[in-house]
């Protein structure tokens, strides 16, 4: 897992009913289930279509998406 995710995952995570994120559940799936949970549900938005982009990326993640990465995971973080 790349490092950029790793945030997403933590953050995420706190919110999830119940746990990590179902294996066959896609990351909007995901998003969906847990979103009513989030304190910040835009910076969880966020975060999903970051992670998103990210994977489906071939080449690598430039700074400005780590950087929104990294601050929606501070939000989701800090509403905690």
């Amino acid at each position: 897992m790349s490092r950029c995710c790793k945030p997403t995952r933590r953050a995420s995570g706190r919110w999830a009913r119940p746990g990590w994120r179902d294996p066959a559940e896609a990351p909007r799936e995901y998003l969906a289930r847990v979103r009513g949970g989030t304190p910040r549900p835009e910076a969880a938005a966020a975060l999903t279509a970051l992670y998103e982009q990210a994977r489906v990326a071939d080449r690598e993640v430039h700074r400005a998406m780590r950087a929104a990465a990294i601050h929606a995971a501070e939000r989701l973080r800090e509403a905690t």
